[in-house]
């Protein structure tokens, strides 16, 4: 009997966590969110959105690729729900470009612009303040020079 009421608790306690998980601010399924964060991306082309959702601690990042073409300038946003989001550009060999959080001023950026020098793949790393669980959405965008 002892063995039920306790696994009826657990069940109970994931069922209660997983609704205050789904309520809170990390709720990147929000259109009205993508549409906030698109208008960091005015003078630009949309070329894509993605949604970054992260658990924290070993979880922390998400790195997506991406092709740059030389001659065109891309913007990089990095819009969240709740913690600061970060986005680092880097290049084929994954050297550090640019990144949307400025250390030495400890200030973040709701965007970043990059002009392509070189057409190859490109590497978008998306991480929130101090390794945090959370989510948001990283817009690229694109115009020609």
């Amino acid at each position: 009997m002892k063995r039920i009421i306790q696994n009826f608790l657990m069940v109970g306690f994931m069922i209660l966590s997983a609704t205050l998980f789904a309520q809170g601010d990390f709720d990147c399924d929000d259109e009205d969110f993508l549409d906030e964060c698109a208008s960091e991306i005015t003078g630009y082309k949309f070329l894509k959105a993605n949604k970054i959702s992260v658990s924290g601690g070993d979880n922390a990042t998400v790195e997506l690729s991406n092709v740059f073409s030389k001659g065109s300038t891309y913007i990089l946003t990095a819009c969240k729900g709740g913690t600061n989001m970060i986005v680092t550009l880097y290049d084929r060999k994954h050297k550090k470009i640019m990144s949307s959080y400025n250390k030495g001023k400890k200030k973040y950026y709701p965007s970043i612009s990059y002009k392509c020098k070189a057409t190859g793949v490109y590497y978008l790393k998306y991480e929130f303040e101090k390794g945090a669980a959370g989510c948001g959405v990283g817009i690229v965008g694109f115009k020609k020079i």
